[in-house]
């Protein structure tokens, strides 16, 4: 199935003005949200590390933050969770192949995930914003065979930790303002 996802990926890099369209994606998603991956941060000397919460969260943030991160890992990534392995393969796409009941049991996880942003105490629009990606997620799955991809291609789980992580971001410089 990975193998097959990956054919399916490099025929899409290979499509004319596929680099085109992923840089405006890319210059449009820096503009909008501050974090692109939540999972991983470059260092100014090359190497990359695990992103961790922004300085200045509480720690009980911070572990709400990781448990977010974490789920979200599993749901687009890597279904066993070792981040030492990116198999590039996650849980969502995977249940999304079973007929009518693999896209119910995905939102619910994806749901479950905004539910632990919750307890960052997000603001409503924030909050809108992931449900919608769930729910935009949810429709996709919906189509027959190809939905497994969609939800591949998707990353709703991926999208929504990143917008915690750029709240959180933001939260953080507003109280090292008011300090």
């Amino acid at each position: 199935m990975a193998s097959a996802l990956a054919g399916v990926q490099s025929t899409l890099e290979g499509l004319p003005g596929y680099g085109y369209v992923m840089d405006q994606w890319n210059e449009y998603a820096g503009e909008k949200f501050q974090t692109k991956d939540p999972y991983f941060e470059e260092l100014p000397d090359g190497t990359k590390r695990r992103r961790r919460a922004p300085e200045g969260t509480t720690p009980s943030d911070a572990a709400v933050y990781k448990k977010i991160v974490d789920s979200a890992w599993k749901h687009d990534r890597c279904m066993y969770g070792c981040y030492w392995a990116d198999w590039g393969l996650g849980q969502a796409p995977l249940i999304s192949i079973i007929p009518v009941f693999g896209p119910y049991i995905m939102y619910t996880m994806h749901l479950r995930l905004n539910t632990m942003a919750e307890e960052l105490h997000i603001p409503a629009k924030l909050h809108v914003k992931m449900t919608a990606n769930v729910t935009f997620d949810f429709l996709l799955t919906l189509v027959p065979i190809l939905g497994a991809l969609f939800s591949y291609i998707n990353a709703c789980s991926t999208r929504n930790a990143a917008m915690v992580h750029t709240y959180l971001m933001k939260r953080a410089k507003e109280n090292q303002a008011v300090s």
